[in-house]
C-alpha cells in the first residue's frame, strides 16, 4: 500500500518517471529519501557509488511534480510510511488539535502552521458546547481538555464528537501522553475511537501516546496511528495531505508532440535571435528595433515612444551592464543619440573582438515585478525549467523552484506558489496582484520549447521577465539561449 525508496542518485530518468506515474495511477504513496542534499553529502555520494547526486533543488522539484514525499531522514521516512499504511489520506489540510496540555497544543499548532496546515478555529456554536462540557477548557483549536480527562474519561469522547460533528477537520491529532496508557483509560478511549471511526471513516485520527507496545497496538486496532512525539504526528498529517492533493490531480505526462523540426542555430546565439525563437514558442518579449546608426536609433525611439532603453546587440556579449553596454530611461532624441555613441564606444573598448549587430532600442517598461525564467540541461533529468523572483530573491536568497519539462499551466501555478516570495506576485501588502495566469502560460510554453529542443539546448534564460498587474500579461526584456556544441 506504500512505497518507500532510498537513493543516492538516479541513472535512468525514464524508468524512474514511469515507476512514479504507475504508483500515482494505482494510488500508492511514494516516500523517498534522497541523500546528498549538501555539497559535502554529494561528494560523499560520488566517492561511495561513483554516481552523480544531481542538483538537490532539481530533485525537490521532480518529487513535487510527481507527488512524491521527500523524507529528510530515516525517522521521517518510517513515520510517514507507518501513517500512510493505515490507508486514510485527508481530503483537505484542515487539522483539528486536541490536547490535555495547553503548552503541547501550542507546539502542535506551531508545527501545523509552519507546514502549511490549516488550524481552523471551531465554530462559535461548537466552542459553546465544549465550554459547557468543561468550563475552564480552551475550545478554539487547539482544544485543551486539560488533565481533567484523568478524572472523567468521557470528556475525551464528548470533545472528540463535537470536533467531528463540525465536519471541518479531515484530520485530528489528539495528545494524551502517558494518560492514554493508563489502565483506566485504555478501554474507554479505544471504544471512543472505534465508534468515531465508524461514524467518520474518512477522517484521519492520530494519537500521541506514551505507553507499552500492547497499549499502542490496542489503539492501532482502532484504526489510529500512534506517535510518542505530537510534532511527528503533525508532520505525518502534512505528508498524507500532500499525497491526497497529488492523487487529486492527473499524473504528469512527460510526452510532447515531438522534437522540433527546426534546429537551434549554433552558439553563440544573439539576443535578437534568442528572443525571436522564444517569441515563436509563445513567450511575450519586448517590442524592439535593431539599429546600426544613431539616426536609426532616434527613428526607432520616436516610433516606439519615449522614454526608451538602448543596449548593445552582439552574439558575443552576454553581460552587457558590466561595462556600460546598457542605457535606460532615455527621455529625448538627444539622449538616444548620445547613448548610441557612448554604448558602441564602450563596447569597442571593452570587447574589441566582439561582432556588433548594432543596438537594440525598446520602450522603457515600468511597474510590475521582475522575475527570472531559466532552462538548464540537467545531467540526470534532461531539460529543467527554473522560475524565481528577480533581484535579491534569486541572487542572495536563491528563492527559485524547478520542474522537469514539459508541464502544463496547472503545474506552473504550483511551481510559482513554492517561492518564499510568492506574496510579492500575489499582491501582498497592497501591491497589485500580478498576472499569474500569464506567468503560468509562459512557463508552460518555455517547458514545451525546452522539451522539443532536448538534445540541442544547453541552457536558456529570460531575465528579467516583468510580470505586470492582473490582465496585463508579462514582458521578457532580455534573453539568452545557448545551444549544445
Amino acid at each position: 500500500s506504500v512505497i518507500v525508496a532510498y537513493a543516492e542518485g538516479i541513472s535512468d530518468r525514464d524508468r524512474f518517471f514511469a515507476a512514479l506515474v504507475l504508483a500515482h495511477q494505482q494510488g500508492k504513496p511514494v516516500i523517498f529519501q534522497k541523500v546528498g542534499r549538501t555539497g559535502v553529502g554529494a561528494a560523499a555520494v560520488r566517492s561511495h557509488t561513483a554516481s552523480l547526486a544531481g542538483t538537490d533543488a532539481v530533485y525537490d522539484g521532480v518529487f513535487r511534480q510527481f507527488g512524491v514525499y521527500r523524507a529528510r531522514d530515516t525517522e521521517e521516512m518510517l513515520d510517514v510510511a507507518y501513517a500512510a499504511s493505515f490507508g486514510i489520506l485527508p481530503a483537505s489540510r484542515r487539522i483539528g488539535l486536541m490536547s490535555i496540555s495547553g503548552g503541547v497544543g501550542v507546539q502542535m499548532a506551531d508545527e501545523a502552521v509552519e507546514r502549511g496546515l490549516e488550524v481552523t478555529p471551531m465554530s462559535a456554536v461548537a466552542q459553546t458546547r465544549l465550554k459547557t462540557l468543561l468550563p475552564f477548557a480552551s475550545p478554539r483549536n487547539p482544544v485543551d481538555i486539560t488533565a481533567q480527562a484523568f478524572n472523567n474519561p468521557e470528556l475525551v469522547g464528548a470533545n472528540l464528537e463535537v470536533m467531528l460533528e463540525e465536519e471541518t477537520y479531515d484530520s485530528i491529532v489528539a495528545f494524551f501522553t502517558f494518560v492514554g496508557a493508563a489502565k483506566t483509560m485504555v478501554d474507554p478511549i479505544s471504544e471512543t475511537l472505534r465508534l468515531a471511526k465508524e461514524a467518520h471513516p474518512s477522517c484521519l485520527l492520530i494519537l500521541s501516546i506514551v505507553g507499552p507496545k500492547e497499549v499502542v497496538s490496542r489503539y492501532e486496532e482502532s484504526g489510529c496511528p500512534v506517535f510518542e512525539d505530537p510534532t511527528r504526528a503533525v508532520r505525518a498529517v502534512d505528508a498524507l495531505s500532500r499525497f491526497s492533493e497529488a492523487f487529486a490531480r492527473r499524473a504528469p505526462s512527460m510526452t510532447i508532440a515531438g522534437q522540433s523540426e527546426t534546429h537551434l542555430p549554433p552558439s553563440p546565439i544573439s539576443e535578437v535571435v534568442a528572443k525571436r525563437l522564444l517569441s515563436d514558442a509563445g513567450l511575450p518579449v519586448v517590442n524592439e528595433r535593431v539599429c546600426v546608426t544613431a539616426d536609426e536609433a532616434v527613428a526607432a525611439a520616436i516610433e516606439l515612444g519615449l522614454p526608451v532603453a538602448l543596449k548593445i546587440a552582439s552574439p558575443d556579449i552576454v553581460h552587457k551592464t558590466e561595462f556600460g553596454g546598457v542605457e535606460l530611461a532615455l527621455n529625448t532624441t538627444t539622449d538616444v543619440r548620445s547613448a548610441f555613441v557612448a554604448v558602441t564606444g564602450r563596447t569597442k573598448m571593452a570587447h574589441p573582438e566582439a561582432r556588433l549587430e548594432g543596438v537594440l532600442v525598446s520602450p522603457m517598461v515600468t511597474g510590475g515585478v521582475e522575475t527570472i525564467f531559466g532552462v538548464q540541461d540537467d545531467p540526470t533529468f534532461g531539460p529543467v525549467v527554473m522560475f524565481g523572483l528577480g533581484g535579491i530573491f534569486v541572487e542572495t536568497l536563491n528563492d527559485v523552484s524547478f520542474r522537469v519539462a514539459p508541464f502544463d499551466e496547472e503545474e506552473a501555478h504550483r511551481m510559482m506558489r513554492e517561492l518564499q516570495g510568492f506574496g510579492v506576485l500575489d499582491g501582498a501588502r497592497g501591491l497589485p496582484r500580478c498576472d499569474l495566469d500569464a506567468l503560468a502560460s509562459a512557463l508552460a510554453a518555455l517547458s514545451r520549447f525546452a522539451a522539443q529542443h532536448s538534445g540541442q539546448l544547453e541552457s536558456a534564460e529570460l531575465n528579467p521577465v516583468v510580470a505586470l498587474p492582473a490582465g496585463q500579461g508579462l514582458i521578457g526584456l532580455d534573453a539568452v539561449i545557448v545551444a549544445k556544441a
